[in-house]
C-alpha cells in the first residue's frame, strides 16, 4: 500500500509540474541527468510530460518507461495510453496509477468513480480520492475513502498542507 501512496503523490506532483509548464523538452542525456539530482522523478516526470509515446519506447529500463507513458496519459488526459501498461508486461500498480494521474489532471471526482471498472486493484478509488484531495486540499474528498487508515492519512496531509499555505 506504501507503494501507491507513493506514486499518488508522485501523480500529484506530476500534475503540478505540468500545470506550472516546468518540463523540458526531451532529451535521453536530461534523462541520466535526472539520475543525479536530489528527486530524480520529478526531474522525469517534468521531461517526459512534454515527449511523444516514441520516446518512452526509448528508454533504457521499464520505470522510466511507465513514468513516460504515465506522464503523457495525464498531459493528454487519455486513458487509452494506460491501457499500453498491459498486465502481463506491467505490474497492475502502475496501470492503476497512470489512471490516476488523469483523474488528479482533470481535477474531478466523478472521473475517479468512472474508472472503477478499470482498476485492477479495487482500492485503487480510494488511492484516486487522496490524490483529488490532495491536489485540491479538499477535506470533503477525503471523506469519501472507504478503508479507514487511508481516509485518516488523507485527512492528515491534506490539514498539513493547508496549514502551509
Amino acid at each position: 500500500m506504501q507503494l501507491k501512496f507513493k506514486l499518488v503523490i508522485i501523480g500529484v506532483i506530476l500534475t503540478a509540474l505540468i500545470l506550472s509548464g516546468c518540463a523540458q523538452q526531451p532529451d535521453l542525456s536530461e534523462v541520466k541527468k535526472c539520475n543525479k539530482q536530489n528527486d530524480p522523478v520529478v526531474c522525469k516526470y517534468g521531461i517526459f510530460s512534454k515527449a511523444d509515446l516514441q520516446f518512452c519506447n526509448v528508454q533504457d529500463n521499464n520505470a522510466d518507461k511507465y513514468y513516460c507513458y504515465s506522464s503523457i496519459a495525464s498531459v493528454k488526459k487519455d486513458t487509452s495510453i494506460c491501457e499500453i501498461l498491459s498486465e502481463k508486461d506491467w505490474n497492475f500498480t502502475y496501470k492503476d496509477s497512470c489512471y490516476i494521474g488523469i483523474a488528479t489532471a482533470m481535477q474531478n471526482v466523478g472521473f475517479c468513480n468512472t474508472l472503477t471498472e478499470k482498476f485492477a486493484d479495487k482500492s485503487s478509488i480510494d488511492l484516486c480520492y487522496i490524490g483529488l484531495a490532495l491536489e485540491k486540499e479538499d477535506l470533503a474528498i477525503c471523506e469519501l475513502i472507504n478503508e479507514v487508515q487511508q481516509k485518516e492519512n488523507c485527512l492528515k496531509f491534506v490539514k498539513t498542507r493547508q496549514e502551509s499555505n
